[in-house]
């Protein structure tokens, strides 16, 4: 996907210290670049046309993640970027030259409290994007690029409250989510058109596209992990938390929970049949970001609503009592 081009500055044509130039992007609902407004650090890894990592870079800051400029023989590579990564997760040994695009993963390494790489128990993974693209460099010239950056983490903004009385404030209340995906491949699973227009141009002899395309990363179906936070009571008496993990997919199986010290104070909830019955598309879903009311009747039955939503007209609790 390159569209070469000279390095003209002020009409005179100056010798480009690259041949590659990536621009990333990051739109959100509009059409403006607001990238660095989400993203404070960036790590490309650049595979030859046979998948075969040959480069590795990283940047930082606001202007740096903006731009990924290189200097690459003749010839078709592919970009995978991923935005934010830091120490939550992990990626296992490589080696430039050796390591190919299929052998490469991401697993989340964020332990609650337990040694690394054997912790049952997660923090929240980082807020992470992903980035992909192919690009062939020629002969001369400049080859330039846009890479659009999508969400590769899920955002669960978690609020419980009491239709009767709420339970005592015992300020040891911990909320929990288990069964989440905590691994990815490189390879994106799915390619999604997005709003056209003529930013770029791809030719290939016999394949002409133009527009924005964004490509996301598929969950592993294993390992699965649980991530556990600390939250409080406030004085209304009730109890919110905010959980950052990877990716779902449609046929994720999250349950939520909120404990008193080691004592469950609701059901175990199955979130799935919230995002069934809200006919959310998870597995195509670019931005995952939710905030869900948990409201506890005085029998402990439980109905889940989108937050700012105070009666779902159209079904009432998801998929009856919980």
């Amino acid at each position: 996907m390159g569209l070469a081009t000279s390095c003209a500055l002020d009409g005179e044509l100056d010798e480009c210290p690259y041949n590659v130039r990536l621009e990333y992007w990051y739109t959100g609902s509009g059409t403006v670049n607001v990238l660095p407004d989400y993203v404070s650090r960036m790590r490309e890894f650049v595979y030859d046309e046979h998948g075969v990592l040959c480069l590795v870079s990283e940047r930082s800051g606001r202007k740096a993640v903006l731009y990924g400029e290189f200097t690459l023989p003749p010839g078709k590579y592919t970009l995978v970027n991923w935005a934010n990564l830091d120490t939550a997760s992990h990626i296992p040994p490589f080696e430039v030259g050796k390591t190919t695009l299929d052998d490469m993963k991401l697993y989340l390494d964020n332990p609650y409290s337990q040694t690394k790489s054997t912790a049952s128990w997660q923090k929240s993974s980082e807020k992470l994007y992903y980035g992909y693209t192919t690009f062939s460099v020629r002969d001369r010239g400049v080859s330039r690029q846009r890479v659009d950056m999508v969400h590769s983490h899920c955002k669960l903004n978690i609020l419980v409250k009491w239709k009767g009385r709420a339970p005592a404030n015992t300020r040891n209340f911990v909320m929990t989510l288990k069964d989440i995906p905590s691994s990815y491949r490189f390879s994106p699973y799915l390619e999604i058109k997005g709003s056209p227009h003529s930013y770029y141009e791809e030719t290939d002899e016999t394949v002409t596209r133009s527009g924005v395309f964004y490509y996301l990363t598929k969950p592993e179906d294993a390992p699965l992990v649980s991530h556990r936070k600390e939250v409080d009571m406030d004085i209304t008496g009730t109890v919110s938390g905010e959980f950052v993990t990877y990716r779902l997919r449609n046929d994720s199986h999250p349950i939520l929970c909120l404990y008193a010290g080691d004592s469950p104070v609701i059901k175990e909830i199955d979130l799935w049949q919230f995002f069934r019955s809200m006919q959310i598309e998870l597995d195509e879903n670019l931005r995952q970001e939710f905030s869900l009311v948990v409201e506890v009747d005085p029998s402990g039955n439980i109905t889940v609503t989108l937050a700012g939503i105070t009666d779902w007209e159209d079904g009432g609790s998801i998929g009856g009592f919980m």
